[in-house]
C-alpha cells in the first residue's frame, strides 16, 4: 500500500487494546522527501538509475510482504487441517464405541440366562 501525503506533522498510534490473545506484527516503511527532487543538478541517466534502484527496493519489500503473508495463511491452512484430523478421528472412535454398545446391548436380549 502506497500513499503519497503532504507535508505537515504525522502520528502513527499502535495500540492493540482489543487483541490481547494474538500476537500483531505492523511492518511500514515512511520515506521523506524525494531524492531525485532534491539533486536538480543530475542528469537524466542519474535520475533514471536512482528511480529504477527505488523501484527495485520497492519490488523487494513487496515480495518479502507476500511471503510473510504465504507463511501466515500457510500455518492457517496446517492447523485447520490438524483440527480437522483430530476431530474426524473422534467422530470415527465415538461411531465406533456406539456400534460396539449397540451390538452388546442387541446381543443381551437374545442371551437371557432365565429360564421361562
Amino acid at each position: 500500500y502506497q500513499r503519497r501525503v503532504h507535508g505537515g506533522q504525522y502520528r502513527f498510534c499502535f495500540s492493540n487494546t482489543l487483541g490481547r490473545y494474538t500476537q500483531k506484527s505492523v511492518h511500514f516503511r515512511t520515506v521523506v522527501g524525494d531524492p531525485v527532487a532534491q539533486a536538480p543538478k543530475m542528469s537524466s541517466i542519474d535520475r533514471s538509475f536512482i528511480r529504477l534502484t527505488e523501484a527495485l527496493g520497492e519490488l523487494g519489500r513487496e515480495q518479502s510482504h507476500l511471503l510473510a503473508r504465504q507463511r501466515t495463511h500457510l500455518q492457517t491452512a496446517e492447523s485447520t487441517r490438524d483440527r480437522f484430523t483430530v476431530g474426524s478421528c473422534v467422530q470415527a472412535a465415538c461411531m465406533l464405541s456406539m456400534a460396539i454398545l449397540q451390538t452388546w446391548y442387541i446381543k443381551s436380549f437374545f442371551s437371557s440366562t432365565r429360564r421361562v
